[in-house]
């Protein structure tokens, strides 16, 4: 994992860009994921009169191991296609509402979502393609 401040804006030490890449492999002999990568930026308190707000761009992508095999996931055990990886997209923005409390809304964009099966059509052969999910977490530091 590589998390590194890229850029300083003006003398303030944590103001600036930051970058993180993050890798790891595992034997796809006994693992259901055996390749994950994830990589993005952070702008933190580059807003000149909201010095604790940061917002961040990220990208993941997991590779569903050859050997997890086919999927049953039906109720009559019908296969369905193979998993084979997970991607997503990620847009986030942190802003401190008053001292010690902040919200963070979160969007992504997540392509081949768990190869979840899709219950609307008609056979129920085919998986749920891509899914947008919105987000909201909120931190309270005391």
């Amino acid at each position: 994992m590589i998390d590194q401040q890229i850029f300083r804006k003006g003398s303030k030490a944590d103001a600036g860009i930051y970058a993180f890449a993050r890798v790891a492999a595992s034997p796809s002999n006994r693992n259901l994921v055996d390749f994950y990568a994830d990589a993005g930026l952070t702008f933190q308190g580059t807003i000149g009169n909201r010095p604790n707000d940061a917002f961040g761009l990220a990208a993941a992508f997991a590779k569903v191991s050859s050997n997890a095999g086919l999927d049953s996931n039906l109720d009559d055990g019908t296969l369905l296609p193979p998993r084979d990886y997970e991607a997503l997209l990620e847009a986030t923005y942190s802003f401190e509402i008053v001292p010690g409390f902040t919200v963070q809304p979160n969007l992504q964009y997540v392509f081949h979502p768990g190869q979840i099966v899709d219950r609307t059509e008609p056979q129920g052969l085919h998986v749920i393609p891509n899914a947008f999910v919105v987000g909201m977490r909120t931190t309270v530091k005391y």
